[in-house]
């Protein structure tokens, strides 16, 4: 029986080792694969996009194969448990795109994340045979990773490349950016000069900035008062945190407006959104908006007064929030345009 006991040992492990050498396998021509096509020179081909899905697949089922050598649970199901996770993913990234938080824009390092996870995670494996928590996190990696390459292959389907599927931006829409940038401008101008009671100004305007963040979702029948004020608090708040950067100019407002321009249309275009702005997610953008501006308040309120990496990462976020917010101003006036303006926005 002691005889028996050990061969069935044996095997275990030897099941196990397969299992990782597998997904190890499955691994590094998934990551090789979504790397060679953000390299390629020129534009991917079928051949490519194959080649990403078919790597999707072999990653989940390397995934599958793993639980299946090492859970004491599972069953036939685990499958189909593992397509709903990749779904799942792919559906909080649609979501985040439609509501202003995302584009389809992917970089080398967004692969780099769950590849090296799930290294780590299949390393521990082999240290720490009994460890679910290393099998649970070489599973997510590897679902992460599968959808990367899913949206890699969505992405040279629609645009002819992997990195994004950004839509054309038409003169229209550049137009109307313009528009939208200038007018809250003139609002910050306003706000900023408003601010003389407090030492503070940055922290001053962002705390507005939180307070005001609640009636951004009552907006979604065609009025944008309350976004074009948080707009204009960003942008006064982006103003007086670079006098506090950078040695103040007589044409800081006209940099600014023209970074912020060039911000918005690069957001509306990744997103394809200025195409579909009726599908819009408002009431996920005001949420998320309300969460990064409390962010940026707490980063900039816990810098020290050497502080400067921490102000710039304020920076960074305000410029992000300012971008959203005038690209949600802008889809405002999409949905209220003509429906012949609408199809030039989209056309060009």
């Amino acid at each position: 029986m002691d005889g028996l006991g050990q061969d069935a040992d044996r095997d275990r492990v030897c099941s196990r080792a397969a299992a990782r050498g597998l997904a190890g396998e499955r691994l590094a021509r998934a990551h090789t694969a979504l790397l060679s096509t953000f390299a390629a020179r020129g534009a991917p081909t079928e051949q490519d996009v194959g080649e990403l899905i078919g790597s999707a697949g072999g990653l989940l089922f390397a995934a599958d194969r793993l639980w299946a050598a090492y859970a004491t649970r599972g069953g036939p199901d685990r499958p189909a448990r593992l397509l709903e996770l990749l779904a799942r993913e792919l559906d909080a990234c649609e979501r985040d795109v439609l509501s202003g938080q995302a584009t389809y824009a992917l970089a080398v390092e967004d692969a780099e994340r769950p590849a090296a996870g799930m290294r780590e995670a299949l390393s521990a494996l082999a240290r720490r045979a009994r460890d679910m928590d290393d099998l649970v996190r070489a599973q997510g990696s590897a679902v992460q990773l599968a959808a990367l390459l899913l949206r890699a292959a969505g992405n040279v389907m629609t645009a002819a490349r992997a990195d994004g599927a950004p839509e054309p931006l038409s003169p229209w829409i550049e137009r109307r950016v313009a528009v939208v940038v200038d007018g809250v401008a003139w609002r910050a101008r306003a706000l900023r000069r408003g601010v003389t009671d407090t030492s503070d100004v940055v922290a001053h305007l962002l705390t507005v900035a939180v307070r005001h963040a609640s009636g951004l979702d009552a907006e979604k029948e065609g009025e944008c008062g309350a976004w074009l004020e948080a707009a204009a608090l960003e942008y006064a708040a982006l103003i007086a945190l670079e006098e506090t950067l950078y040695v103040p100019t007589s044409n800081q407002y006209a940099t600014r407006t023209a970074v912020s321009t060039e911000r918005t249309c690069t957001e509306l275009c990744g997103a394809r959104l200025a195409s579909r702005s009726a599908e819009f997610r408002w009431s996920d953008a005001s949420r998320a908006h309300g969460i990064g501006l409390t962010h940026a308040l707490k980063t900039y309120a816990g810098a020290p007064p050497d502080g400067l990496l921490a102000l710039m990462h304020t920076h960074t976020i305000l410029e992000t929030l300012l971008a959203r917010s005038l690209a949600v101003l802008v889809l405002f006036e999409l949905q209220r345009a003509p429906s012949t303006q609408r199809s030039r926005s989209a056309g060009g």
